[in-house]
């Protein structure tokens, strides 16, 4: 008689990957090791793993792989994963020897570690002294990336 595992999730023990970081390619999840009962399952033989497989971070969710019991074993389990934001890099605008000439000056920033023809602008706010036109000196803030597979460390400022 054949057993179903969906139906026996609290006897399962399950190690599987369930986070990896953002790197521009598809991933593979990997499950290490199934047991029922304390009895091990061997992949291909007893169980299959499919849907663990993803390359984007998901702003709405995670993703999910599934479990399915094969042979002496059947019904399937979905288990949770998620793809993180790759922190990014940030290069800023030239700020040195700026000259004052009654006009605002505007800081920029890009991101320069990118994977292969990602795509992400920075949005910079005016944060520190808030006066980029007279004499002194301002700081601007990066606050946000327009790709959800990268993240801002904390506390970005222009130099």
């Amino acid at each position: 008689v054949a057993r179903d595992i969906s139906e026996e999730e609290d006897n399962l023990e399950i190690v599987y990957e369930q986070e990896k970081v953002y790197n521009g390619i598809e991933q593979t999840f990997i499950v290490s090791s199934v047991k029922l009962s304390g009895i091990i399952l061997v992949k291909d033989v007893d169980y299959t793993v499919s849907n663990n497989t993803a390359k984007d971070v998901l702003a709405d969710g995670s993703y999910y792989l599934e479990i399915n019991g094969i042979n002496d074993y059947t019904g399937s389990i979905n288990l949770v994963f998620n793809i993180n934001p790759f922190t990014a890099n940030l290069s800023w605008s030239e700020v040195e020897d700026l000259v004052y000439d009654k006009t605002a000056k505007v800081v920029t920033a890009s991101v320069n570690n990118l994977f292969g023809e990602d795509v992400c602008q920075v949005t910079a706010l005016l944060t520190e002294n808030n006066d980029n036109i007279n004499v002194g000196s301002f700081t601007f803030t990066a606050t946000a990336l327009s790709n959800p597979n990268y993240k801002l460390a904390d506390n970005v400022t222009s130099p």
